[in-house]
């Protein structure tokens, strides 16, 4: 481990650059700064770490890169890293993008000095100074370094969090408590007197504790098998708050959280309560196979500030009763009503809501989003258009008022609409057999024909479409209604085909964002059949392609029961 008080990168190996003399002497010293840079600039992290270690001028090239970019793992020993950022503010303005996986919050006796001399620069008063040296004398050196570590990081763009299964209650205590309280400016330092390298300056120069805006992801240890057992998925939403106190948070995604309790209605312990209304500048809110309690998701969007909020994406997750109230979810986002561009509404797993004998308390009903004038892209669940009560009873012989259900909840300038997952279930009893031909198609064709009339501006139309759910009339028919929002003038309609054949079935990991084209780090089970896309200005026979592709399903069925038979009769055989 490198001295703290050392500049070269926290690496581990050689430092000695005089072991190197030849090198040193034959090869950089001879090359323009110019081409050195090139170098550096395209080198992969593996190729920086062993140029570090060849010569000082490698090393003082190749440290702004090293330190652009850390993850904090299981071969990173988290408190020297603290206490080197912490005694140097110019390593600490280097940092960009923080990734810190589960593997922290180990104990360590070491740092004290450093630790209170930082809490006094931040303008902790001294009663809360004495509380985090009392943290740390419990064994909670790595919680409290890794909040002070981040407020020193003036320049941190991105952070990536995996809490694992651990609360990390102290984490959460002193960096919302700096969150809320630091406001004392830092000297600026002179980064370039030791990277005389460096051309932009400014991008050096450390800003006021986490003035600096930031895009924030964080998870949990999600179950290896997802299933519906809630003691499977016991990870604590509570993570949550603690980043909507920070002054410039961008944008937040989260995967795999859920309250305590996903069954009260209550704020309980975990900090939601403590968020004050419109004081959180996230433009972008991206909650990925979670389950908030309907109070806590209330708090969490009052606490973003109207005018700001731009992208709201909910996907639930998985569990027993998910208690998803979307259009009280839709009222919590009403102060947004006037601003808010996009919405996604949707569930993890094929169909989660578990359908008992008693009520139907907590189910999704349907949802209007005829308030959001500036909506301008819905992505959108069948359960969440017409509510659990009318997938679950939708009769053989139509449903003429759920027909309108669909144009009528949408806004007149929205120009992007996605129908996610219709006709997907685990159980031949979640959604009624009718659902697709008398309520899904009829309310596609309405809408439609409202397109000249009501939405002039919907442009893009897309479809998915689980082919194990659908028979052939009905993809006829769906055909049809393609074909004839072409000629109503939709610019884009396309149908997004899940696993069905075999050469469909293939899974991809999930980008993030409204486009999932933002790259996080990989989260367990963060994943999903690959979509084939089947454009439906092509001009093809539009019918026979879905009716192919049908074809192959049902004959690659038929393939499998044949051979689990034969499997059967030759166990039978063995046996006997």
């Amino acid at each position: 481990m490198c001295d703290p008080s050392d500049t070269s990168p926290y690496v581990s190996g050689t430092r000695n650059p005089s072991r190197h003399r030849n090198v040193d002497l034959s090869f950089d010293q001879r090359l323009p700064t110019e081409l050195l840079d090139l170098i550096v600039s395209l080198s992969n992290r593996k190729t920086l770490l062993a140029l570090c270690q060849t010569s000082k001028t490698f090393q003082r090239l190749t440290t702004p890169h090293l330190y652009s970019r850390i993850h904090v793992g299981q071969n990173v020993d988290l408190m020297s890293l603290g206490n080197l950022l912490l005694k140097s503010p110019t390593h600490a303005a280097l940092v960009k993008k923080l990734s810190v996986s589960h593997s922290w919050g180990r104990v360590d006796s070491r740092l004290h000095d450093v630790l209170g001399a930082e809490c006094t620069e931040i303008g902790l008063s001294g009663y809360q100074t004495d509380r985090v040296f009392d943290r740390v004398k419990q064994n909670h050196d790595e919680d409290s370094m890794l909040a002070l570590m981040l407020s020193n990081l003036p320049n941190l763009q991105i952070l990536d969090i995996d809490f694992g299964s651990g609360k990390h209650e102290e984490f959460h205590k002193i960096l919302t408590t700096i969150a809320s309280e630091a406001t004392a400016s830092r000297p600026v330092p002179k980064p370039w007197t030791i990277f005389p390298t460096i051309k932009d300056h400014k991008a050096l120069i450390p800003s006021p504790t986490f003035m600096t805006p930031i895009d924030v992801i964080i998870s949990g240890a999600h179950s290896e098998v997802p299933g519906l057992d809630l003691d499977q998925y016991p990870y604590l939403a509570g993570h949550i708050p603690t980043f909507f106190q920070l002054p410039n948070l961008r944008s937040f995604y989260a995967w795999g959280l859920t309250d305590d309790n996903v069954f009260s209605t209550g704020t309980g312990p975990n900090g939601f309560e403590s968020l004050k209304p419109t004081t959180s500048r996230v433009q972008v809110i991206e909650l990925r196979s979670c389950m908030l309690s309907m109070e806590n998701l209330r708090l969490l969007l009052i606490a973003t500030i109207p005018g700001i909020l731009k992208t709201f994406i909910y996907e639930v997750g998985y569990g027993i009763n998910a208690i998803v109230d979307k259009p009280a979810e839709m009222d919590g986002l009403a102060a947004h009503c006037r601003t808010l561009v996009n919405i996604s509404l949707t569930y993890a797993s094929v169909y989660p809501y578990f359908i008992g004998e008693d009520d139907r308390i907590g189910m999704p009903a349907a949802c209007s989003f005829v308030r959001f004038e500036a909506l301008r892209s819905l992505k959108i669940a069948p359960a969440f258009l017409w509510g659990i009560d009318r997938l679950h009873d939708v009769s053989p012989h139509g449903d003429a008022a759920g027909r309108d259900m669909l144009w009528k909840a949408l806004p007149q300038g929205l120009v992007e609409l996605w129908i996610l997952k219709p006709g997907e279930k685990e159980e031949p009893d979640d959604i009624s057999p009718y659902f697709i031909p008398e309520l899904l198609l009829p309310a596609l064709a309405v809408l439609v024909e409202q397109k000249e009339q009501t939405f002039s501006n919907l442009d893009r139309l897309y479809i998915d479409l689980y082919l194990p759910e659908w028979e052939l009339d009905w993809l006829n028919t769906l055909a049809s209604i393609c074909q004839r929002a072409v000629v109503a003038g939709f610019q884009d309609v396309a149908l997004m085909i899940w696993p069905g054949c075999k050469k469909y079935r293939k899974s991809s990991k999930r980008g993030w964002g409204w486009n999932e084209d933002i790259h996080w780090k990989h989260r367990h089970g963060n994943k999903e059949p690959r979509r084939h896309r089947i454009d439906c200005r092509e001009g093809e026979d539009l019918s026979r392609v879905l009716g192919n592709m049908l074809n192959e399903h049902k004959n690659e069925e038929d393939e499998d029961d044949g051979a689990d038979e034969d499997s059967e009769e030759d166990y039978s055989s063995s046996s006997t």
